[in-house]
């Protein structure tokens, strides 16, 4: 057995921004049960407030990024190191540092996917499902833009 201290990094991948469960995970390992263990996270984690929806924090407990929408019952996360945020029915995107890095100044927005994502101007959102659990954005006109919120392409709707 070693007494070794063991500081073991969580490898966070852009979809999965919540450490807790790979921290558990690798607790089931049985290497590291005689290690002392140290985790450090690499993106803020989210908090639920009634009042004010989905929020980013800092490990202080400082709110990096408020007005993030949800995406299957939780807050939506980091992809490409951008997460969307909701600013008077306008989305924009925010980096970790809580930073609005791409201006509230579209109706909708996918996130992002190998460095685009597509927003859309004029368009609505619209319930998939009678509790409107999911919902899709319809109509308007439709962009690509990069992580620097330049437009690439105009792009047809899908829907």
């Amino acid at each position: 057995m070693s007494n070794k201290s063991s500081i073991i990094y969580i490898p966070l991948t852009e979809h999965a921004c919540h450490p807790l469960k790979h921290f558990l995970e690798r607790l089931r390992s049985p290497s590291l049960h005689t290690a002392t263990l140290k985790v450090e996270y690499f993106c803020p984690p989210p908090v639920l407030s009634a009042r004010e929806g989905w929020m980013y924090v800092s490990r202080t407990g400082r709110v990096l990024i408020s007005g993030v929408p949800s995406m299957d019952d939780w807050a939506d996360s980091f992809h490409d190191g951008l997460v969307r945020v909701v600013r008077n029915k306008k989305y924009g995107f925010a980096n970790r540092k809580g930073q609005i890095v791409i201006s509230t100044n579209y109706d909708g927005a996918m996130n992002f996917e190998k460095g685009k994502a597509k927003v859309c101007t004029r368009c609505e959102s619209k319930c998939v499902d009678r509790d409107c659990e999911y919902h899709v954005f319809a109509g308007g006109e439709w962009f690509q833009i990069n992580t620097k919120g330049i437009v690439v392409a105009r792009i047809r709707p899908e829907n």
